[in-house]
């Protein structure tokens, strides 16, 4: 199927007047576009993520969206939601993708050296900090405090050009 993203696999015969065939096999790649990457997140969402709250949307995407170390290419949400796997940036881009789509104000965010990021989010006039990244980051919602002092940032800041999370 042409139309839709996948790998496929073709076997083809060939007789010349004779009788004698030949069989070949061929890998055909069909790649995606930005239209199929929205038809699978929307699959996606309406399954897992449709009408819950900030947290519960972070906690299934943590949940159902393994750790690597992949950044997922040219496009991190198809490749979390074909793989079901990916780094935090892949986490905080389908967090974004998800708020968004809710209609919640939210910001990616990351630290200065861009080794981590996670999402920022607005709920009840203040901004919070939640952390779909498996392991041990902060789920939130945190303040700037909260989040700057956990475990998992060992150290590290983001600019002062965010919103602040007091």
């Amino acid at each position: 199927n042409l139309s839709k993203a996948g790998t496929y696999y073709i076997t083809y015969t060939a007789k010349d007047k004779k009788g004698n065939s030949s069989t070949a096999r061929r890998k055909i790649t069909v790649n995606h576009n930005q239209e199929d990457t929205n038809n699978k997140f929307n699959q996606f969402y309406n399954s897992y993520l449709a009408g819950k709250s900030v947290s519960s949307i972070v906690s299934t995407i943590r949940n159902k969206i393994y750790y690597n170390s992949s950044w997922g290419g040219n496009d991190p949400v198809w490749y979390g939601l074909t793989n079901y796997t990916g780094n935090c940036y892949v986490h905080a881009l389908l967090v974004q993708k998800a708020l968004n789509k809710a209609g919640i104000q939210n910001q990616l965010i990351y630290t200065t050296d861009r080794t981590h990021y996670w999402n920022l989010v607005y709920q009840n006039g203040k901004w919070r900090h939640y952390d779909a990244t498996p392991g041990g980051h902060l789920i939130g919602p945190a303040t700037d405090e909260q989040k700057l002092n956990s475990p998992s940032m060992q150290g590290r800041k983001w600019s002062s050009s965010f919103p602040k999370a007091e």
